[in-house]
Order: C-alpha cells, then sequence, then structure tokens
C-alpha cells in the first residue's frame, strides 16, 4: 500500500490540477452514476457498438472485420491486447500525476523521470524480437505480462509521500516498458501468423482499433477513480487505480494461457 507519510508542504500547493478541476467543474455540471443523463448516455453507447457490431458482421466490406475473430489466434491475442491496453497507455498518466501532484516534481523533472520507460520499451522490442522465434512468441508474451505485474505491484506497494525515484518509481516504470516491449508486438505478429497475407492490413487494423479501445477504457477509469490527484488525500486514490490495473493486467497475463494451438489459417 502507498505510504502515509507526512508530505511536504509545497507537495500540490503550486500545482495546475487545482484550478483546472474547478474551471472544469464551473463549466460542466457533475451528472453522477445514477444520473439520467448519465445512464441515458450509456445506453446510447451500448446502443450504438451493438449496431456497429451487427453490421460489421453482415457487411461485405466492412470497417473492421470481425470475422477475423473466429479464428483462435486472433482472438486469443486480441483478448490479452485488449487487456494490456487498458493500464498500458493509461498509465502514463498516473505516474506524472503522481510525481507533480505528490512528489512536486517540475515538468522538466516528470519528463526525464518518465523517458526510462520508452529507452527500456524500445530495447525490448529491439532484443526480443530477434529471439522470438528460437524461443517462441508466447513464452515471451507470457513473461512480458508478468513484468507489466511486477511493476504496477511493486510501485503500488512502494509507492509513497516520501521521494526515493530510483527505488520506488523507476523500477516499475523500467519493468513495465520492458514487458510492453515483450508482449504486444509480439502479440500482433501471433495474430498475423493466423491469417492469410491478403487479410494482413485487417488484422492490423483490428489490432490497432481494439488497443486504442482499451486505452479509452484505461483513461476513463483513471478519471473514475483518481477523483482527487493533489496532496494526502490522494494516495488512497493512487492505490486504487494501481489495483485497477493491476487486475487488469493479472487476467491479460492469465489470457495468455488460453491454448492456441496450431496456425491454422482456413
Amino acid at each position: 500500500m502507498i505510504s502515509r507519510a507526512p508530505i511536504g508542504t509545497t507537495a500540490g500547493s503550486n500545482s495546475a490540477d487545482g484550478p483546472l478541476n474547478r474551471a472544469l467543474h464551473s463549466a460542466f455540471p457533475i451528472w453522477g452514476y445514477s444520473s439520467v443523463a448519465t445512464v441515458g448516455v450509456a445506453a446510447l453507447g451500448a446502443f450504438a457498438l451493438a449496431f456497429f457490431v451487427v453490421n460489421s458482421l453482415r457487411h461485405v466490406e466492412p470497417l473492421l472485420n470481425l470475422k477475423l475473430l473466429r479464428r483462435r489466434g486472433v482472438w486469443v491475442t486480441n483478448l490479452a491486447n485488449f487487456l494490456i491496453g487498458i493500464s498500458s497507455q493509461s498509465i502514463w498518466l498516473v505516474w506524472p500525476f503522481f510525481m507533480k501532484n505528490v512528489w512536486d516534481y517540475s515538468t522538466v523533472g516528470i519528463g526525464l523521470g518518465l523517458t526510462v520507460g520508452p529507452l527500456a520499451a524500445f530495447t525490448s522490442i529491439i532484443v526480443f524480437s530477434r529471439v522470438a522465434d528460437r524461443v517462441g512468441s508466447i513464452r515471451l508474451c507470457r513473461l512480458g505480462s508478468c513484468l507489466q505485474i511486477l511493476a504496477i505491484g511493486w510501485q503500488l506497494v512502494r509507492l509513497g509521500s516520501d521521494v526515493n525515484y530510483w527505488v520506488d518509481l523507476a523500477p516499475g516504470i523500467i519493468l513495465f516498458g520492458l514487458g510492453w516491449g515483450m508482449s504486444v508486438p509480439l502479440l500482433n505478429g501471433i495474430a498475423l501468423a493466423w491469417v492469410e497475407e491478403s487479410f494482413f492490413g485487417e488484422t492490423n487494423g483490428l489490432f490497432s482499433t481494439v488497443r486504442y479501445a482499451s486505452a479509452a477504457i484505461g483513461t476513463a477509469a483513471v478519471f473514475a477513480i483518481l477523483t482527487t490527484t493533489v496532496g494526502e488525500l490522494a494516495l488512497p486514490y493512487y492505490d486504487r487505480i494501481l489495483g485497477f490495473f493491476l487486475a487488469t493486467t493479472v487476467l491479460a497475463a492469465l489470457s495468455l494461457w488460453i491454448p492456441i494451438g496450431k496456425v491454422s489459417k482456413k
């Protein structure tokens, strides 16, 4: 759990998050989850999604070829892609929020502190894409998802108000980047192995759409759960969003153990 040690007096006092939230709340009403407007928008979204799925399955040339999901290798990899995607992009909102509003980092400090993640991901992609054929892509994907679990779990346990970047935050960012580089790009390759070359473009489009859709869900979760970001009162909220990401990442790792079998392009 996140430490409840006292926070420095400057933490969050000069943050832009407070004025921004006040401006947004004054401009837009807070509906609440049970309000008629919220329920109505949710129902409209569900109807639109159902209509899109049905239309895509019936159309001769659909925007998304959902029939590709009938192939085991495609739907398993996209399931893992969806679950990983919930945290893999939106967690990049949580880290700067925490560094700014709890640790009182400067904008430059936040940028430099986050740089280790992309560097780790880039290195991971280069190294493990070269050994995937020898080791097995699915094995590397499973290992990568486990590294992401370890990354988020480490931060859930270690992060607190005491500033210790290299011990409490950096290891998680680095491990998360390494895990992402070992899993998501290779998952796309596994999906492509299950389709004919003529379907490569549609399979890539489906994979990207699923990833971006899950990122949108993850981003919505950040703002729904992390309603307080500044000061000591925000620490339980960071616990909750990291716990949510940990749960989705565990589910992603479990989904990679669904038997795929041999490649079939029929």
